[in-house]
């Protein structure tokens, strides 16, 4: 419940933190005939019909920091001493909200803060249970920069191979003749495709049909791919066959390359 004028005041507060100085509470005090007060009453009680018992004398919006008044708006007729009152009580009313705004500030601070290492953090995500020092079958895992420099040596050799086999291929999947396509020159050069030399392009439908042929092709030259290093080729073998996804996703990096 509350005052939506007041909650909305208090929310957006928090939601800017890091935008303002210091966090902003605000109050709906309603001073009441008796002389009580009704803090962020709903608005059926202002809404109420001012012939019943105990009617609203005056209300006061208020909004400050922890000692400073950011903002009043005050409706009815009260004595200046009576108003200061009024005043004064409102400002301790938001002294435990600004003290609630701190709590959940910080507890967001910490929330954001990633300022953990990796290695605790490994430990806190129970990584460091699944990246274990040795493999199932007792093997000692290699270095993780060793993996890297081992996979990219393997990438290397299998896309030197695709490309002797395939250079042309980029130009005949988009319909180019082959006697077009198959120009004599250097790998290096770099044909510029053109529909007044060569026709229109092909509709995707149709070189998607072409596209997935190619990537067939590259597939079947990796199966039978090996690396020029012999413990290499070896490693190379022993993952395709623990792994047999491996070839189509080395498939779609070479050919993903060789058409760039």
């Amino acid at each position: 419940g509350g005052h939506p004028v007041a909650l909305a005041l208090n929310s957006a507060s928090v939601a800017l933190k890091g935008r303002l100085k210091e966090p902003v509470a605000a109050v709906f005090l309603c001073l009441m005939e008796d002389g009580s007060i009704a803090e962020d009453p709903s608005v059926t009680l202002q809404t109420q019909d001012p012939n019943i018992e105990n009617p609203i004398v005056c209300e006061l919006l208020y909004a400050g920091t922890t000692d400073a008044v950011v903002m009043m708006e005050f409706s009815g007729e009260l004595e200046e001493i009576r108003l200061v009152e009024l005043i004064n009580k409102a400002h301790e009313r938001i002294q435990l909200r600004l003290q609630t705004q701190l709590q959940v500030l910080t507890k967001l601070d910490d929330v954001a803060k990633d300022d953990i290492d990796d290695d605790a953090l490994r430990r806190d995500l129970g990584l460091n249970k699944i990246a274990a020092s040795v493999n199932s079958d007792g093997r000692e895992k290699p270095a993780v920069t060793d993996i890297v420099s081992k996979a990219g040596t393997i990438f290397d050799e299998a896309y030197e191979v695709v490309r002797e086999k395939l250079w042309d291929v980029a130009l005949r999947l988009f319909g180019v003749e082959s006697k077009d396509a198959s120009l004599d020159v250097e790998l290096s050069v770099v044909t510029i495709y053109s529909e007044e030399e060569h026709g229109p392009l092909l509709g995707k439908v149709i070189r998607g049909r072409r596209e997935k042929l190619v990537h067939e092709e590259i597939e079947h030259l990796l199966v039978a791919f090996e690396p020029s290093d012999e413990n290499l080729s070896r490693e190379y073998r022993d993952l395709l066959r623990r792994d047999n996804t491996i070839v189509s996703a080395l498939a779609d990096s070479i050919q993903s390359r060789l058409f760039k």
